[in-house]
Order: C-alpha cells, then structure tokens, then sequence
C-alpha cells in the first residue's frame, strides 16, 4: 500500500534542487497536520529537533502569537493585509525608490495606490485617489489576480487557506528576520503599509490544526525575492519553511513555536517559477488550486483553518442567516487597499452552481457596486457621511441604513473602527440602544464606519489595541463613542428614519401605520405653519418625510451652482462668539448631493482658512470641530483658536470648489467678535408655568390633563396610551383634552433629561400639534361623511365605523410616539447655537 506522504513527496529525486522542490510542492498540496508529519517524516526532518530554530529567537513565544486576534478570520486579514503591504512594497522598489525614504514617499496607502496603481485615472484629488471602489471593473479583475485566498481540502471539515501573491518576496536568508520573526520592526519606518506592530501576522497559527488542543499549528511559507531587486538577480532561489508547535520540552512552563531550518537554514532550491496561484475554471466547477505560476512572491498556507461553507458564497439574506466568510472578510477589510480574489477548489458536489471565485474589495466597495442600490438600502444606496474632531483628532463617518435587517451584510456588528481601509475594533448594534444614540428602531439596519485613518500614531495607541479587533478602554475611547453617538443622534435624515421606523402602539400592520401618515400628511398641508409651532422661525421636519417649503427645495446636483451661507448678506456673515462655547454652529444651503464630499469620482473640496496676523490666509480646518450635508443643508460647527482673546475679531474664508468648470468657487466670509465668557444664569425663581391658548371664537379649548387627573376624566379614565380626547359640551360646542403625562412624552422627557422649563415647554407643544392633529382628523372625517351617498352603508366587512371621538383618541394615540420625538429635531440641535 502506497501511503499518502509517497504520493505527496517522491525522495528518489538524487539531485537536492530536485528534491527540494519537490518537498516543497508535497507541502503545498497537503491539506491535513498528518499529511504534512508525514511528509516532513518521511524526509526526516518532523522528529529531528534540532533542525528546528526558535521562531523569533523567543522560547517563550507563544504568549504573544497566543494573545492577539480572538477570530480566525480576523487573524486571517493579518495575512491579506501582509500581502498588500508586500505589493505596494514591490511597486515602490521596482521604481528604484527606498521605502524608508524621507523625501518623496506617499504618506498613506491611499497615496500609494493613487500614484503606483492608479495609472493615469481621472482622479485629481489625491485624498480620493486610489481608492480601488474608482476603479473599473476589469482593473479591479486584474489586480486581484495578484493576491489570491483560496480553500482547499475536506468539504465536511476545516478547510486549509492558502494566501498567495506576487509582492516584493524574501530571499531564504533572510526568513529569520522577516517571515519567523517577532517585534523586529521590519516596517515601522514605512508610512504607507498597514503593519507595524511586528507580529508578522502569528495571530494566526492559534487557529490552524482544526481547534485541537494537541495540535502543531502548522503553517507553510514558501518564497522568492523580485530578481529586479534581489542580492542575487535570477539566480535567487525560493525559500520555504514550515512553523510549528513545539510542546513544553523538560521544565519549560509554556509550549514553543519553531520553524523549520535543518543546520540554521531555511530549505530551497532554484526555478524560474512556482505554481502557487489558483486558477479559475474555464467553464462552471470548482478552482483548480495551485495552477497559475509565479516568478517570484509569496505563499502562506494555514492547515485545517477554518470550518466554512463555501469561502466565496454571499450568506442567505435571512434576518438570522449565518455570515459567511466572504462576509466576515468584508467587514474586517471594509475598504481593501487592493483587491482580493477568493478561490473555493474544494470539490462540493454543487459547487458548480456556486461561485467558484469572488472579489474582494470590502463591505464599503461591495454596498457601492450594487446593481440596484435602492432596493436594498436607504437614502437610493449613497451613505450619510459627518465629521468631527476629539483631541484635534480628526475622524470620518459614514452611515449606510438598510431597508431591512442587515444581519447578513454585517450580523451583529454595528460599528466598524477603520485605519487604512481595515477593521481595528468594533461595537456591537446594541450601541444603537444607547440613551444618548436613541436610535432603537435602526438599530438591526444601520451599518457606521469610523474611519480614524487621520489621527496620530499617539492617538491611535489610545483608541486600538494592537490585536487589531478591540478598542482600549481608554478617555480617548470614551470620548470618540460619546461624540459619535451625539452626532448620530442629532444627524437629521437619521432622526427622520427612526421616526419612519418607529412601532405605533395600536397601529402594528402596516395599513394602519399608512392610516396614520396619511393623517399627519393632511395635518402638514392643511397647516402650513406647524412647523413653526416649536421655535419661532425654526421650521422642523415631518416625521414621515421632510415637508417644510418642500416645493421650494432645489434638485440636488451632482456640481452644485450654489453652496451659500445661511443668514449671510453678500456671502459676508458677522456675529459675536463668547469665550468657553464648545463650538459656533453655522448652516450652508445648497443643491450639492450628500455625497459630494465624499464620493470617489470628482468630489467637492471645502477649506477653511483665517487671517493670520499678518493678514495673510492661513488653514484652519483644524477649526472645524463638526460637519455634515444632508438634503441640500450643511452644517459645520465651527471652534475658536486657542490663543483667541475678547476683544479679537477674527476672520475667516470658507471655500467650495470642484473640477466643474462651469461654476466659480463659492466662497463664504465670517467675522468673528470675540467676547468674554457668559456668566451662568441662575434658576428662576419660579418655574415657567404651562402656556395656555384662550378659546377663539368658534375654535375648541384646549386642555392640559395630568396624571394625577387621569381617574376624573369621562366618558372612561385616561392612562398612560392616551394622548388626546375630545369632549363634546352640547350645543356644538366642545373641547381638546390632551393627556401631558403620555407615556411617549414622558420617555422623550427623561431621555432628554429636559430641565423642568423645557419639560413644560415639551408639554405644551406635544398638546398643541396633538390638537392640531386632532382637528386634521375632524376634517377628513367630516369630509369623508359629507361625500358618502345617502345609500351608501357607513359599515365596511360587516364591522361599524368608528364614531369621531372614537377615530380621534385612536389616531392621536397612535401618532403619540412620533409627536413626542419631534421636539428632539430642534431643542437639541440649537442648543449650542444663539444665533440661528
């Protein structure tokens, strides 16, 4: 009987290149830890300690390849991330550069993909350049061939994942320093590669071996060093190397990791190329692994990594659907540096009718590249994006919103922490729940990403742990999730989604949810001035959709003509600015799409700048402490320098511009007079009572009933559902009782954590749109009566239509969660402003 090994490694090759290769090639088909002790036992090196060297010169190296990713497939995206990093390396040495340069290196990885891989793009600004979601398709095709995952072995068990790719690769003597090495620094130095923390990507030979407790964690490297720029031109040989579990050896407390170097060298041998890339089927089947030949590159195989169905197959879109790790890879990678192509070469029966290869470009590329965006996202698939600043530190957000739970694009994850297009830590949705967030209702559909790419290397310390798949708790920490959850909070077109997905108690289906916003759509036509209801001059937005002056709303474009300050004359705004005010909040009109800013192909660019004292401009977006645009309104919250002192007047520039030709820049100017400090007003000394609205005319009275009133009221008590009643006084002559103590308002109270002037205030304007809804209803019933024939029968399916009193408090009751939350579309967000 022929065993395994045998098949996998012939030993009659008499020359040692032979051989060498063909050890190599048995290690690169084996799919299992015993086919691989078989290989290496057969060649006699598995029981032969001493041809094994210490990885990273540490015995005691497990405690730090142990304590990094808690996932597989995080530590998985250590690998891809390792191979990016070794093809932006490539492309920089065949250009004759030095990577450790000072002079002339990109400064990020963007930067790096823009002027070595973009080729010649339309993309101007290199802030959005290289951004591979700008890239066409066929490019995207082409570049992931050079960086390859692919899943062999078993279908019923662990799969092995073989990462491989045509980067700068290593020569064999140099492995101990680079491939089998531990807190070296190899890249530190580098600004444009992702890895720094000089792990070497260990995080993940805790997973290999199937998740047995006695297993080797075995880890194949194979490669070979770019002859363009190698010691040795065309002459260098591959190198390869297997690591290894060494359990605890005499009085040795803790289990060591080795690599494979019979008499302190790693094995190679000499060819012009090595297949260690898959190939794609030429028709329906799986991937032929190990087909495709490269010159030089790299190769990582992990055995028995990870249990999964079809690496390359999307998850059911099921709210409870498993993700996949395709998925799983998306979220770690949200925005690829490169792309990557996944192979599935193991043979399911019905792979064929699965995808046998897929592209990998990240959540963020993936939800940008749908056929039909709309259908399965908010907004017509383009995300809200805002900004702002903790410890100078500047931080990107963008927001997608699902139509329907997003439990299969992004399962329980809620936030995703980025740095250079990768996942650095996460929140869970329930993030969403927070008081200070309320945004309950969104909570399985939103998807944030946190891009933290521009903050300090001190700063990043602060905030990430350098496993890559956790925040640290740290103040800084704390303070970027406070912050983000006040922006999300106070972001108008989320606060309008959650009002669209709140549950109304007693309107569950969704002919009476369409019941009551048909309601509150007649209410809002028939009563222009609602919106006017709550601050004087302050329109706010119909929970439903966005209603105020909507006729008058420009199309938004993707060039905008006009991006003009809101209470400016001439573009020239003047106001004071009191010392110790967090921020000054000013508002941009303009007819520029949400994602003008952001977007990959020709997006805006705003600037802020002030005068210096020697009246020159200088930049001061570092001022800009807060930014969003949203449905042709923008907002940017505005700090004062720290040297400011009262009595300067400050001057600022505010610049739009674009690479539309057809428009000039816009370009707004602010004066600041800067004050002392405002004293702090004491309490009054009573509270503000409640304010009242006489009786007019024919019109109803409207009245305040609180709890402790409940019990008195007729024709039944009040309770906590209540929220408007009308009373009939004879004569046609009647009343509003509007219940200030609903459950609904009383929730908005607390969460807002109103003082007892606001709550008052609160009381009032709930009783007063209640009213207003109330008398909408009135109308349209009296309407509806008034069009019926005298034949018609007022029942429908056998059942008697509500009486108006009926129809009333159920409608009002209904509408109360959304009513209640309306106060939270201004009071909040004006607070800090004292001048809008």
């Amino acid at each position: 009987m022929v065993s395994r090994a045998a098949e996998l490694f012939d030993t009659s090759f008499p020359d040692p290149q032979e051989s060498g290769r063909a050890l190599c090639e048995a290690l690169i088909r084996a799919d299992t830890e015993a086919e691989v002790e078989a290989v290496l036992s057969d060649a006699g090196y598995w029981d032969d300690i001493d041809a094994w060297s210490v990885f990273g010169a540490n015995p005691a190296n497990a405690s730090v390849i142990g304590g990094q990713q808690e996932a597989p497939e995080a530590a998985l995206v250590e690998k891809i991330v390792n191979s990016i990093d070794a093809r932006l390396l490539d492309a920089c040495r065949q250009r004759g550069l030095d990577p450790r340069s000072v002079d002339g290196m990109p400064s990020s990885g963007l930067e790096a993909v823009s002027s070595w891989f973009d080729h010649g793009m339309n993309t101007s600004q290199v802030s959005r350049a290289g951004n591979v979601v700008a890239w066409a398709p066929g490019k995207r095709e082409e570049q992931a061939d050079r960086i390859t995952v692919a899943a062999t072995g078993p279908t019923d068990g662990y799969a092995s994942v073989s990462i491989a790719d045509d980067g700068e690769g290593q020569e064999p003597d140099d492995f101990a320093e680079t491939f089998c090495s531990l807190n070296t620094g190899n890249k530190r130095s580098i600004p444009f590669v992702q890895g720094k923390h000089t792990m070497g990507g260990t995080g993940a030979l805790r997973f290999c071996g199937a998740g047995r407790v006695h297993a080797h964690n075995l880890q194949l490297v194979v490669s070979r060093r770019n002859p363009v720029f190698a010691s040795a031109g065309d002459q260098i040989p591959w190198g390869f190397t297997v690591v290894r579990r060494f359990p605890e050896q005499d009085n040795e407390k803790t289990p060591t990791f080795r690599f494979l170097a019979p008499n302190g060298s790693v094995l190679r041998f000499e060819a012009d190329e090595l297949a260690i890339f898959p190939l794609e089927p030429a028709e329906r089947g799986r991937a032929e692994p190990y087909a495709r030949a490269a010159r030089w590159g790299t190769l990582t195989k992990l055995y028995e990594y990870i249990r999964a169905t079809y690496i390359t197959h999307s998850s059911d879109h099921s709210p409870k659907a498993r993700l996949s790790l395709l998925r799983k890879l998306e979220l770690r990678m949200p925005n690829a540096m490169l792309p990557v192509r996944l192979y599935e070469c193991r043979p399911f029966r019905r792979v064929a009718d699965q995808h046998p290869t897929m592209v990998l470009t990240g959540i963020m590329g993936r939800l940008h590249n749908l056929r039909n965006p709309s259908e399965s996202l908010e907004w017509d698939g383009t995300p809200k994006s805002l900004e702002f600043r903790v410890d100078g530190q500047l931080i990107k957000v963008a927001v997608w919103a699902f139509k329907k739970p997003a439990g299969s694009w992004r399962g329980s994850h809620g936030v995703l922490f980025t740095l250079n297009g990768q996942t650095h830590a996460t929140l869970p949705d329930s993030f969403f729940d927070r008081t200070d967030v309320g945004m309950n209702p969104l909570r399985k559909s939103l998807l944030v990403v946190v891009d933290c790419t521009a903050i300090s290397s001190t700063h990043e310390s602060a905030l990430m742990m350098t496993s890559r798949d956790r925040l640290a708790d740290s103040l800084f920490a704390k303070q970027i999730k406070d912050r983000l959850a006040k922006d999300l909070s106070e972001h108008p077109a989320l606060r309008t989604l959650r009002n669209e997905r709140s549950r109304y108690p007693g309107a569950a289906d969704e002919q009476a949810r369409r019941t009551v916003q048909e309601l509150l759509d007649t209410l809002i036509r028939e009563n222009p001035d609602l919106g006017r209801l709550l601050i004087d001059g302050t329109e706010i937005s119909n929970p439903h959709r966005p209603f105020a002056h909507a006729h008058e709303r420009p199309e938004l474009r993707k060039f905008p003509t006009f991006f003009r300050l809101k209470g400016a004359r001439d573009g020239h705004r003047r106001r004071d600015a009191h010392l110790g005010l967090d921020y000054l909040r000013f508002v941009f009109e303009t007819d520029a799409k949400d994602d003008y800013f952001d977007r990959v192909d020709a997006p805006g660019v705003r600037c802020l700048d002030i005068e210096s004292d020697r009246g020159s401009w200088e930049n001061a977006d570092h001022l800009v402490d807060g930014w969003h645009l949203s449905e042709g309104v923008a907002e940017m919250r505005l700090r004062l320098p720290d040297t400011a002192a009262a009595g300067d007047v400050l001057q600022f520039k505010f610049t739009v511009f674009d690479d539309n030709h057809e428009t000039s820049d816009f370009v707004s100017t602010i004066e600041l007079a800067v004050l002392p400090s405002k004293e702090p007003s004491g309490p009054p000394d009573t509270p503000r009572q409640p304010r009242q609205r006489p009786p007019k005319g024919d019109a109803p009275e409207i009245k305040e009933v609180r709890e402790e009133d409940w019990g008195r009221q007729v024709p039944e008590p009040f309770d906590g559902d209540t929220a408007l009643r009308r009373i009939d006084n004879g004569n046609g002559v009647y009343e509003l009782r509007y219940n200030a103590d609903n459950k609904w308002l009383r929730k908005e109270i607390s969460r807002s954590k109103a003082s007892e002037d606001q709550a008052a205030d609160l009381r009032h304007q709930f009783g007063v749109v209640m009213a207003a809804l109330g008398l909408a209803v009135m109308g349209a019933h009296q309407r509806s009566a008034n069009g019926r024939s005298e034949y018609e029968d007022p029942t429908e399916n056998g059942k008697p239509e509500m009486s108006i009193n009926e129809l009333i408090e159920w409608c009002t009751s209904a509408a109360a969660p959304v009513v209640a939350s309306i106060h939270s579309l201004t009071t909040e967000s004006l607070s800090t402003d004292d001048s809008d």
